[in-house]
């Protein structure tokens, strides 16, 4: 199993979210939907292991992701505001700073038409700009499973489709975990599960 969640509650002094039990057995696209402030990135940080869960057991590829032995590196984490995570002053170091080698780096960058954008600083980039360059970075480590909180900040149309497919290709092969409120994404990706958080109450639904 990827990800299992057993009888989890998420939160930080009292429970956001209540008794989740998810399974995700298999690569590909899951979504993550529901309103602003529902819990989706309190949801995606606890796979991530920067939220430890208030109740309940949560497993990554079997072992604890909040675990000080767990192994960082099959996780790859893109949070919803860029500003919170960039912390190199030009693109190309931001990228460097995950990526497996230089070619890889280089490699994400053009699959996400940001290679002319490569030596510029990172605060000189539009929200849009920085969000791939985030996305690029995490992808530059070729983590197992992938974590992305609102791909389409910042995005036009255009760029909205360059992010979707590099992420809909990676998933071919890998965990994609993509959290959303944009009808754009829900309408361009097909998903094999949607789980959907409201009301403090997570539920799942199998696509395919």
């Amino acid at each position: 199993m990827l990800v299992v969640m057993e009888n989890v509650d998420i939160g930080y002094s009292k429970p956001i979210l209540h008794n989740i039990n998810v399974t995700i057995d298999k690569n590909g696209l899951v979504l993550v939907v529901g309103a602003n402030g529902s819990g989706k990135t309190s949801f995606l940080k606890t796979i991530a292991g920067l939220l430890k869960p208030l109740k309940g057991t949560v497993k990554v590829l079997g072992k604890k992701p909040y675990s000080p032995f767990f192994d960082r590196s099959i996780i790859g984490y893109v949070a919803q505001d860029p500003l919170h995570q960039l912390t190199e002053p030009r693109v190309i170091d931001e990228v460097l700073l995950q990526a497996r080698s230089t070619s890889e780096a280089y490699y994400w960058l053009k699959r996400l038409g940001l290679s002319k954008l490569a030596y510029e600083k990172t605060l000189n980039l539009s929200i849009g700009e920085m969000k791939k360059v985030l996305i690029a970075s995490a992808l530059s480590r070729n983590p197992r499973i992938l974590l992305v909180d609102e791909p389409s900040l910042g995005q036009d149309i255009s760029s909205l489709r360059q992010v979707i497919s590099v992420l809909r290709e990676y998933s071919n092969n890998n965990l994609v975990v993509i959290a959303t409120h944009d009808i754009r994404i829900l309408s361009c990706l097909k998903p094999y599960m949607v789980i959907e958080v409201s009301g403090g109450e997570v539920k799942v639904r199998r696509v395919s």
